[in-house]
């Protein structure tokens, strides 16, 4: 604000001096023959024009133009023609009330009046005369509006200038399925520029102050968790929109198999036909004891319990396993001894 103090009162000090260099330029002619100047300027060299109202603008009166006009005729500056048949002259208003204003004086340029304005003019007078209107009033009227615009500009474009926006993320169960509560961060691609923000309680993540040009356009977003949690549908754009959500569907993934070796607990030799079951879904290991067990999507769960059955050797059941990690499951059976 204070920035802005200084600069206005550059623009008054810039406007007082543009107006004392106006009365400078005026002063710089003599005041008679600057308005001969501003006369003859307008006048043509082919085309007469009338130069009564152009008189009456510059404070002419009846004899003060009878003046001008027989300067105008002595020197040759101009052409002079009446519209009435008697010469112009002044007279007496008491005897015949004539005013300026009811005449009318047709005047063209000659030669002499075109040197008359080059020898009395200069490149800056010129200059002057055509743009001091603008110079005074439009030159700093616009660093004015330049100066609050950088001044101001940051404080209104921060506000204009971003958009705010929610991601929501929920299971594959629906909305109500808020499962990372408090847990991990949604990230926002916007080309190289990349943003982040945590999941709260309510499973939203709030973007703040983003570019006005991403509205209403598609952006990359994922996931951000030490579990492998990802988008349902990966690699998919969501269209970003001021003041709205974008429902982020998302699940666990890698909890589709369980896989490892069974081995005979007196050797290292793997154990062939071993049973191994999730809820009914059974897979039966090969000569090399590996198994491979794929879990349908509707059994599909963060941690799982498993048995390990073949006949001849006692039973194992493994509680809550992370299957999510993909890390192999190596069992060891032992033979049961026979009586």
């Amino acid at each position: 604000m204070l920035s802005l103090f200084y600069y206005t009162n550059f623009l008054l000090n810039l406007n007082v001096w543009l107006m004392k260099q106006s009365a400078y330029l005026k002063n710089s002619m003599k005041y008679f023959d600057q308005k001969i100047y501003r006369v003859l300027r307008k006048l043509d060299l082919l085309v007469p024009k009338n130069i009564v109202p152009m008189l009456l603008k510059l404070g002419y009166d009846l004899e003060k133009a009878h003046r001008l006009i027989e300067f105008l005729k002595k020197n040759g500056y101009a052409d002079i023609k009446f519209s009435n048949e008697f010469p112009f002259k002044l007279v007496d208003e008491a005897l015949q009330p004539v005013k300026l204003e009811d005449l009318e004086i047709m005047a063209l340029i000659t030669p002499e009046g075109q040197n008359y304005l080059r020898d009395n003019s200069t490149i800056l007078f010129r200059a002057w005369e055509k743009w001091k209107m603008w110079l005074i009033f439009g030159l700093p009227s616009i660093l004015l509006i330049w100066v609050i615009k950088e001044t101001l500009g940051p404080t209104f474009n921060k506000q204009s200038d971003s958009i705010t926006f929610t991601v929501f993320v929920h299971g594959l169960k629906g909305e109500d399925d808020i499962i990372l509560k408090d847990q991990g961060r949604v990230t926002l691609m916007l080309n190289s520029d990349k943003r982040t923000s945590s999941i709260n309680e309510k499973g939203e993540a709030t973007f703040k102050e983003i570019p006005s040009s991403y509205n209403d356009q598609k952006v990359k977003i994922y996931i951000d968790h030490p579990e492998p949690y990802r988008p349902v549908v990966l690699d998919s754009f969501y269209k970003v929109q001021n003041g709205k959500s974008i429902n982020l569907q998302v699940k666990l993934y890698n909890t589709e198999r369980i896989y490892g070796t069974v081995i005979e607990s007196q050797g290292e030799a793997g154990l062939d036909s071993v049973r191994v079951s999730i809820r009914g879904i059974e897979v039966f290991t090969n000569a090399n004891g590996y198994y491979e067990l794929e879990i349908p999507l509707k059994y599909q769960k963060k941690f799982q319990n498993i048995k390990f059955e073949k006949k001849g050797f006692s039973p194992i059941r493994r509680n809550n396993i992370p299957v999510h990690t993909d890390q192999p499951l190596d069992i060891s059976m032992e033979k049961i001894n026979e009586i």
